[in-house]
């Protein structure tokens, strides 16, 4: 009986320690970087047919981008027609300039109701009002590739791309250009997101 028992406590002893051994060998979970946002909410005068106008966004996280893919920009225009109207961004300490909208087909009309949100993902527009007409009241997503103002739209492949391994930390610029002379427009709003794990965890 005693040896019964002994050997039972035995094998309970060897389950345990396989057990935690099998724990152990589990590799960790690599940690994610939290949401970061910045916005600037100067309202800003788009001069028709005229030289780009850049909109500043200060960041000051000294940090990396790993996933261009959770990074997200929201806009939001007041421009009577929106085919005439291309914009994008420059990143801190570059510059070149990345057009992700090279103008929207049609007689769109961009109002201070819409929010347009470009990321790698999905493109859509947050609360478009009855003047924004695009099929389906999004923004196609697909394929994108850089180009200068002579590509047609979409234009940069994939979105965001050229961000991959930048450091966030600086000014970025959101730029806006007038192509054609029909009207003025406004920029209401651009805000910046990096989202949870676009960015590089460094060990304190």
């Amino acid at each position: 009986m005693k040896t019964t028992i002994k050997t039972t406590a035995a094998i309970l002893a060897m389950i345990m320690m396989a057990a935690c051994s099998s724990d152990d060998s589990k590799p960790a979970e690599e940690p994610l970087s939290e949401r970061l946002e910045y916005e600037n909410t100067t309202e800003t005068t788009i001069y028709d047919f005229s030289e780009p106008v850049y909109i500043q966004i200060q960041v000051p996280e000294d940090k990396i981008i790993i996933d261009p893919s959770k990074v997200s920009l929201e806009i939001t225009l007041e421009h009577q027609v929106a085919f005439d109207l291309s914009y994008g961004y420059r990143m801190p300490n570059s510059t070149t300039d990345y057009k992700i909208v090279n103008t929207l087909g049609g007689f769109n009309k961009y109002s201070r109701e819409n929010v347009l949100s470009f990321n790698p993902n999905h493109t859509e527009v947050i609360n478009p009002d009855g003047s924004f007409n695009y099929p389906n009241q999004t923004i196609p997503a697909g394929n994108y590739e850089e180009g200068g103002l002579s590509n047609e739209y979409p234009v940069e492949t994939p979105m965001f791309s050229s961000m991959l391994n930048k450091n966030i930390k600086g000014n970025w610029q959101i730029f806006f250009v007038d192509t054609a002379e029909l009207d003025e427009g406004k920029v209401i709003k651009v805000k910046l997101i990096f989202g949870e794990g676009a960015l590089e965890v460094t060990e304190k």
